[in-house]
């Protein structure tokens, strides 16, 4: 099972507004990346932090939008085609964002992935709506390669 991680915890002080709501392409960032994940993602862990439930109650609504229009159909053909039988994001909250930065985003992120036995995780912060699915997807093909280079062994 592949996970993703998506880094969704500052404050975003400079811009105003969380960066995970910041619209592009007729999308949230968070959408964005979540849908990047999904590429090759069984599941999606989004990691939250300040203005955390307002982020939420905005992401969900913005989905619920996406699949009343249809629009994450290919999604899920894609995710059936990897062998995943859903789009499936689970949100943790990083309690330590404000003193600990994107590392410790990132840590409980690794922690939530680590305990659903990933085969590998993917990590991709929020403010990063660029990333195509087309380089998830390479990028987890390198890791699966890298993987049976030595004989499936996490470490």
């Amino acid at each position: 099972m592949n996970v993703g991680v998506l880094l969704a915890a500052g404050a975003s002080t400079r811009m105003g507004r969380p960066k995970a709501l910041v619209q592009w392409r007729g999308q949230s960032f968070f959408a964005h990346g979540v849908r990047a994940l999904w590429s090759t993602c069984d599941v999606v862990i989004a990691v939250l932090g300040a203005h955390a439930a307002d982020v939420r109650h905005d992401v969900e609504r913005e989905f619920g939008r996406l699949v009343e229009a249809g629009d994450l159909s290919r999604d899920l053909h894609v995710a059936n085609r990897h062998g995943s039988r859903s789009l499936e994001v689970q949100f943790v909250t990083n309690r330590a964002w404000s003193r600990g930065g994107m590392l410790s985003s990132a840590r409980t992120g690794l922690a939530s992935a680590l305990r659903t036995r990933a085969a590998s995780i993917l990590l991709l912060p929020v403010d990063h709506p660029e990333v195509s699915a087309e380089t998830v997807v390479h990028m987890s093909a390198m890791m699966a390669h890298a993987l049976q280079a030595f004989g499936g062994r996490r470490g």
